[in-house]
């Protein structure tokens, strides 16, 4: 048999026109000094709850892994950053437990942080869970497709709310937010009157949990409030109509803000329904944006290990290819059909390649398909196989080498579409640098180089240069309340707060941000 143990064990080893500067009656800045930074943090006030949080927070998206995303947590919280952003869907759950894992083993007191979670997004878990509860008939929730459910009703958020408490490990949220009201829209049935009302049957539900001490306010999330034209386009006047309680217990709005995103503070409609009724607006995705032409375009310039003239996305490719067609020779004749035969199910170095071109161009997009779709399948259809040939030793070590190989060649292709967007924001990083007098020239370095911080006075050494200029970008906006932003590890923990504390410093001036704004219109 040509697969042999020996060489298998071998190849193992190979592996962004905008309304600026305008100031709400609440919109004051104030400071907190960090605990081991010498400058303080801005912070600003949310009205209706008489708390402070700083105008960065720490992000939950995709937050999961203790050693790296909860240290770089560890290392907000320990430079003063006390607004913690996540939800309930966010990887099932597992942002929220690894949020109260290290909340609960941090020194920070618990009335020192705003904690922010969401309920909505659904899975067949939930699905299953809700059902077997019988406490309603199922129609208030709607089947989006395949895992994906969605429902904002009293009993969904009650359900919702009592995992987030458990596995957030607290016994109160200060703001809870219905997540993506617009998803309702999706199904056949629904109207957007209906969705306004079950909104407001929602809210009452929710004004219970404020009277109760569970939560002390709520609000809501959604993507598409200033996407008019869009038939899932949900209207906040329209929303706050629907609440008994908007005085007091409605106290947020979260809603997508970036670079090429600015539409929200150009609709006078929804700006004048954030100022007068005194509401927190948190942006969310500042670095993940879509364009106009609606690419997803992120918006930082960190050096990332590339394939070196191409030459590791070659070999990573070669690698799985002879891998495929070793296997494909070994298999009987029947596993080969191309009807769901085994052999069929592991063609990824030719799928692969022949997409190349378009998996070269997105960089998130690319990275979202290889981690969402093709690893999960390629887990699933690597089990089917070990539970078919469990008995032969050579096609169980192959396994172990294919899923090795071709986990090397996702990061290789990650890597390789990395390429055409860093070389759009460097560009842009360029244009920004050249346009703006910045506190400080930001200097780009590798986790090899960290002896540069502080080398030389002027030089303000970052992780990302480009996400420290959108970030004061951001936060020389003054509709904005705060800004979540990702900061799943300590090198994006400190641009945040290289930007904050030179926004303190010296806070971008109103004409300096339209000459901004005209270049990237």
């Amino acid at each position: 048999m040509m697969l042999s143990a020996n060489r298998y064990h071998g190849m193992k080893s190979m592996l962004r026109h905008s309304v600026w500067a305008r100031s709400f009656p609440y919109a004051r800045t104030v400071t907190t000094s960090s605990t081991s930074a010498a400058s303080p943090l801005p912070k600003r006030l949310i009205p209706k709850l008489n708390q402070s949080v700083t105008r960065l927070g720490f992000g939950g998206y995709r937050a999961t892994d203790p050693a790296t995303h909860g240290a770089a947590l560890q290392y907000a919280l320990k430079n003063g950053i006390d607004l913690i952003d996540t939800g309930a869907n966010f990887e099932n759950g597992r942002s929220e437990q690894l949020i109260g894992d290290t909340l609960s083993s941090s020194d920070v007191d618990r009335k020192d942080i705003t904690l922010v979670t969401k309920a909505g997004y659904l899975t067949n878990k939930d699905i299953e869970r809700l059902d077997r509860s019988g406490s309603s008939s199922g129609d208030d929730y709607i089947h989006i497709q395949g895992n994906s459910y969605h429902g904002i009703s009293p009993r969904i958020l009650e359900d919702q709310l009592a995992q987030s408490l458990d596995r957030l490990q607290t016994n109160y949220i200060d703001i809870f937010m219905i997540n993506a009201p617009e998803r309702m829209l999706l199904s056949s049935t629904s109207r957007s009157g209906d969705v306004y009302k079950q909104l407001g049957d929602s809210f009452r539900f929710l004004d219970t949990m404020v009277q109760q001490g569970t939560i002390k306010g709520y609000g809501v999330c959604s993507n598409t409030m200033a996407s008019k034209e869009a038939v899932d386009h949900i209207s906040l006047p329209s929303v706050l109509a629907a609440c008994d309680k908007l005085d007091t217990n409605f106290c947020a709005v979260e809603a997508p803000f970036n670079l090429y995103e600015q539409q929200l503070v150009q609709d006078a409609a929804w700006m004048d329904a954030v100022e007068t009724n005194n509401l927190f607006w948190m942006a969310n995705r500042p670095l993940n944006a879509i364009t106009p032409q609606g690419s997803i375009r992120g918006l930082y310039n960190h050096m990332m290990a590339q394939p070196k003239d191409m030459d590791d996305l070659r070999q990573a490719f070669e690698m799985v290819a002879e891998l495929e067609v070793d296997m494909m020779s070994e298999l009987p004749e029947e596993e080969q059909e191309d009807d769901g035969g085994l052999g069929s199910r592991f063609v990824w170095g030719q799928i692969l390649s022949e997409n190349l071109q378009r998996l070269g161009q997105h960089h998130f997009a690319t990275q979202h398909y290889l981690r969402s779709q093709v690893q999960p399948k390629l887990d699933k259809d690597l089990n089917d196989f070990r539970l078919a040939y469990g008995d032969v030793p050579a096609y169980m070590e192959w396994s172990e080498v294919y899923r090795t190989s071709m986990l090397h060649l996702m990061e290789c292709l990650v890597n390789y579409s990395y390429m055409d967007t860093l070389k759009k924001n460097n560009d842009l990083d360029r244009i920004l640098s050249a346009l703006v007098s910045w506190p400080n020239q930001h200097v780009q370095y590798t986790d090899d180089d960290v002896q540069l911080h502080g080398a030389e006075e002027g030089v303000q050494p970052c992780h990302s240069p480009l996400t420290v200029k959108a970030l004061q970008i951001y936060l020389a906006q003054q509709d904005i309340g705060a800004v979540v932003t990702g900061m799943r590890q300590p090198q994006y923990v400190d641009d945040a707060l290289v930007a904050m504390k030179e926004h303190q410093s010296s806070p971008l001036t109103e004409q300096q941000l339209m000459d901004i704004n005209r270049i990237l219109v």
